[in-house]
């Protein structure tokens, strides 16, 4: 039996037109034979597709030729069946539901494994900080990390706020 191969992944990007996009991404998807559920907004993309690992791989290759999506990162696990019935991609308000305008103008910075690891050495100047929702920081976490003990990520800017007295401090956030 063939494996499944699921993908998952997002990215904060400027969509121009989410609809002319959705029409042409869902087109590739149906005639490529992959499963799975698409969000699109003006501020990106949020998806999780499934396939043989010869879709998958045509998959991924296909979406990185946009140059928006050529450094996209995708998460990937192997199953025995299609966790999809079939394929949908959705127009959204936003690809994570946060409930706030995003400028992706003021995005953060992205660092590596050992930039994470300096950071994580430099604990009176740096705070590192676990976006993750409460469960999946009580699973585990970085010594020394704060955990945000919310249950969705709408509720992370009220969270936030309580940083606001960290401000001098840079922080240093990870998330799955």
């Amino acid at each position: 039996m063939e494996k499944i191969h699921t993908i998952l992944f997002y990215k904060y990007v400027n969509i121009e037109d989410a609809s002319v996009f959705r029409r042409k991404h869902l087109k590739f998807c149906k005639n490529l034979g992959i499963k799975g559920r698409i969000l699109l907004a003006s501020e990106g993309i949020n998806g999780s597709v499934a396939g043989t690992k010869e879709q998958i791989d045509i998959y991924k290759e296909e979406i990185r030729r946009d140059t928006k999506f050529s450094d996209i990162i995708f998460k990937e696990e192997t199953g025995i069946c299609l966790p999809f019935k079939k394929m949908a991609i959705k127009i959204k308000k936003e690809i994570v539901n946060f409930g706030q305008n995003i400028d992706l103008c003021k995005s953060g910075k992205h660092i590596s494994a050992e930039d994470f690891l300096d950071f994580y050495k430099d604990n009176e100047n740096v705070i590192i900080l676990d976006v993750r929702n409460d469960y999946e920081s009580r699973v585990g976490k970085f010594k020394n990390a704060i955990t945000s003990e919310i249950k969705n990520f709408r509720e992370f800017p009220k969270f936030a706020e309580t940083l606001y007295d960290k401000k001098e401090k840079k922080i240093v956030m990870y998330c799955t």
